[in-house]
């Protein structure tokens, strides 16, 4: 939700952004299950670039903060894959809060034999 400028507090309006930046993902998580293919814990996303702002607020950064919570599973028979959801809440604008959900599906390639 998005209030908008010179608008009544009590009155919100959804918005959609179209965005075209990149990100830095930083997490801590906690591992947990019988063979540690769970994990819980919180994650911050920076995102930066040249249309980060996520609408039409003034004062709008080049970078814009991310803090949320994120799940993942790595299924034991198939190790490099990894299953994620993420719910992530904008703390850079104070007038106006952007949040959003993701599921993702990542491969990671080994570096190392383990």
């Amino acid at each position: 939700m998005t209030s908008l400028e010179g608008e009544d507090e009590a009155r919100k309006y959804r918005q959609k952004a179209s965005v075209s930046t990149a990100f830095l993902d930083g997490a801590v998580r906690f591992r947990f299950g019988a063979e540690k293919s769970f994990e819980l814990g919180f994650t911050n996303q920076i995102f930066y670039g040249s249309q980060s702002d996520f609408g039409p607020v003034e004062g709008a950064n080049d970078k814009n903060y991310f803090y949320g919570v994120s799940a993942t599973f790595q299924p034991p028979v198939y190790r490099n894959w990894r299953i994620e959801f993420q719910f992530l809440t904008d703390y850079t604008i104070k007038t106006r809060q952007v949040s959003f959900i993701s599921l993702g599906l990542q491969y990671g390639f080994p570096l190392i034999s383990i």
